[in-house]
């Protein structure tokens, strides 16, 4: 029976030492004593038992900092739920357990999670034609005036996020160039500690969201489109985490746009991907691509009340597991 590695995290460091999110979520594991993350993701997968059964898959759910793991004891190492693998005490560990783990059949591969953990990729698609907001790039430790950039750049509002980064960590958001002004002491403190991405505002964000659409490879090797949301923040936040996901049934023409940016990725590294998660906001009829997650995006499983899109999963890992 073919073992695959359902990988997510350890809480290694205590919650009085944390803040925030992390801080709740190493209370609840040490209350529980459930100290690898799970999930609902994880969850709703395994209580397809049927189908597992019928496959014969055992799926286990791994933290991919913990120790004890012996890695070449699975047919496969599926990336799913690494949500902390971009905190500057867990960065340099994270790229480290992919180079040791890079020689095994590990999805998504190795050098294309490597490639898409850092913001730049965003600029890699955009000389290839993929439409992204109006960006600029600032690297650590350059120094760089945010209000500035504004004016250069003709943009009345920006929001300024790390390279490396996951959800909304390290935004910061100016809705006029006074405010930018203002918190340039801020912005500096930020690009003294890590590459920064600095974009224009995206109005429609605001106001409608970003879509998700949702990509699993299909029998033929090449990205199948599996299903959609729109995630609509709270009045007057553009952070969607927290709002609304609502289903959605996208038009084929917006399907095949994001399918076209999965390719993309694909042409570059000339493999297949098991899964891809393209964020994105429509404008005037082009999708506009804020984020491709392609290490450890949440499918929305329980969002959708629907079976066939976690069946479409199991189906994919069948394919790669050969």
């Amino acid at each position: 029976m073919p073992k695959i590695a359902y990988v997510s995290f350890k809480h290694t460091v205590p919650s009085s030492q944390l803040t925030g999110f992390w801080a709740e979520l190493a209370k609840h594991a040490e209350e529980t004593g459930e100290m690898t993350y799970i999930n609902e993701d994880f969850k709703l997968l395994s209580a397809q038992t049927a189908l597992l059964k019928q496959f014969g898959m055992d799926v286990v759910n791994v933290g991919w900092n913990d120790p004890a793991i012996c890695w070449e004891d699975y047919d496969a190492i599926v990336v799913r739920s690494t949500w902390d693998y971009h905190r500057a005490d867990n960065y340099p560990h994270f790229m480290a357990w992919l180079e040791r783990v890079e020689k095994l059949p590990v999805w998504n591969p190795v050098r294309v999670m490597r490639w898409n953990s850092d913001k730049h990729y965003l600029r890699e698609l955009q000389h290839m034609g993929v439409r992204i907001p109006p960006s600029v790039w600032v690297e650590k430790g350059e120094v760089a005036n945010i209000a500035q950039m504004m004016r250069d750049n003709g943009w009345a509002s920006a929001i300024a996020k790390p390279c490396v980064g996951a959800g909304a960590y390290g935004l910061l958001r100016y809705d006029t160039i006074a405010q930018a002004q203002a918190g340039q002491d801020e912005f500096a403190q930020a690009t003294a500690k890590q590459a920064m991405i600095v974009q224009q505002l995206v109005e429609q964000v605001v106001t409608e969201g970003e879509w998700s659409y949702i990509f699993f490879i299909g029998a033929d090797g090449q990205p199948s489109f599996s299903h959609a949301l729109q995630k609509i923040p709270q009045t007057g936040d553009i952070r969607v985490q927290g709002g609304q996901n609502i289903p959605q049934n996208p038009s084929d023409e917006f399907i095949q746009q994001a399918r076209d940016m999965v390719l993309a990725v694909q042409s570059l590294f000339t493999t297949p991907l098991l899964y891809a998660r393209v964020d994105v906001v429509p404008i005037d009829g082009v999708l506009m691509l804020m984020e491709l997650e392609l290490i450890e995006p949440y499918f929305f499983f329980a969002e959708m009340n629907d079976t066939a899109p976690i069946q479409r999963f199991i189906h994919a890992l069948r394919v790669v597991l050969g």
